[in-house]
């Protein structure tokens, strides 16, 4: 096993990593959720993982075109074909990726800059939180 590279990467492998999603229809109505990954899993394998899970959601709410925004690089450009995909791993998340992307009568992926992002950064940092100090007790007087 290899050491983490990132502080973030330590990160997820003691606390989980958390990924927001964002959900909204051109109406501007939103669906909105704070996912956390209680397993290994690389910040880029993260940003894949949370990318399925909106799809998945995007297509059982019967969805047909899809315009997604990313804040990963990463994610974008190999999705576009400027970047390869060297490891196996992300290989095999491209591939998925592509898959799902089929399900839709129209998909497009952007990358923009995080700033951009701040209410699904926002939803990441909450699904890390842990709340074990709160006491688990209801109390009926």
């Amino acid at each position: 096993m290899t050491a983490p590279k990132t502080v973030k990467e330590v990160q997820s492998l003691t606390e989980g990593v958390g990924a927001g999603l964002v959900l909204a229809s051109p109406s501007g109505e939103e669906h909105t959720y704070a996912l956390r990954f209680n397993f290994e899993v690389t910040n880029n394998e993260a940003e894949y993982e949370a990318l399925f899970t909106g799809l998945n959601i995007a297509h059982k709410m019967h969805v047909t075109k899809l315009h997604v925004l990313t804040d990963s690089q990463l994610v974008a450009n190999q999705f576009n074909g400027s970047f390869d995909a060297h490891e196996l791993s992300m290989q095999k998340y491209l591939k998925l990726l592509q898959e799902l992307a089929m399900q839709f009568k129209h998909f497009e992926l952007a990358q923009v800059p995080r700033s951009q992002k701040k209410k699904a950064d926002t939803l990441s940092k909450l699904a890390v939180l842990t709340f074990s100090h709160f006491q688990k007790q209801v109390w009926i007087r």
